[in-house]
């Protein structure tokens, strides 16, 4: 049996008789054994379980040891492990959002060079329709053409620049790498001039 808190002997409550040398109580009554204690080593000692209320209502039991319990270890790493798979799916999501959105701006940049250059051969040289264009083309994938990139070459080859914002979780929020979700491809394109 183990003293807690609120058992010690306090002033205001009468000490216990003092046992003599032979056991037997000073004061008279019959000699009482003393108390029985605990076993000194920490993994032989008796485990009592001690059953509380919480605030909440709930019953909880608990060990006089502290030791955690099983499940708790086992309900610790299942956390672990459930938080680092986490956080592998979402850098995993980011980094291949960025990887197809620089493949795609690609083909987008080069679609849209041939449809500015069909506007070229077809307006005569005006360099206004070829934007529009342009712009008409990359505006259908979400992209942007960056107005002072674009340049045709004698023969109707249109170079451009164009511009898209991959779709991620994190990247976009973090100050340091948001210019990663960015991407500027570059594109070229002449258009058939039977068309």
């Amino acid at each position: 049996m183990s003293w807690t808190h609120c058992e010690r002997a306090s002033p205001a409550r009468p000490r216990r008789a003092r046992l003599g040398r032979t056991g037997a109580v000073r004061s008279g009554k019959r000699a009482q054994p003393p108390p029985a204690r605990l076993k000194a080593s920490v993994g032989g000692a008796d485990v009592t379980v001690e059953v509380t209320k919480l605030k909440t209502g709930l019953w909880v039991r608990t060990r006089e040891s502290g030791a955690p319990e099983r499940g708790d270890v086992i309900l610790s790493w299942l956390t672990r492990v459930a938080a680092i798979i986490a956080v592998v799916a979402i850098v995993g999501f980011d980094g291949l959002s960025i990887a197809v959105a620089r493949v795609s701006a690609k083909d987008d940049a080069n679609t849209a060079a041939v449809a500015a250059s069909a506007a070229w051969r077809t307006d005569k040289g005006l360099l206004a329709p070829t934007l529009q264009a342009a712009q008409a083309s990359a505006a259908q994938h979400g992209e942007t053409v960056l107005p002072a990139s674009l340049t045709v070459d004698p023969d109707g080859t249109v170079h451009l620049k164009l511009e898209r914002v991959a779709t991620t979780l994190v990247v976009k929020h973090i100050g340091p790498v948001r210019s990663w979700a960015t991407i500027i491809a570059n594109g070229s394109g002449l258009s058939d001039a039977s068309s």
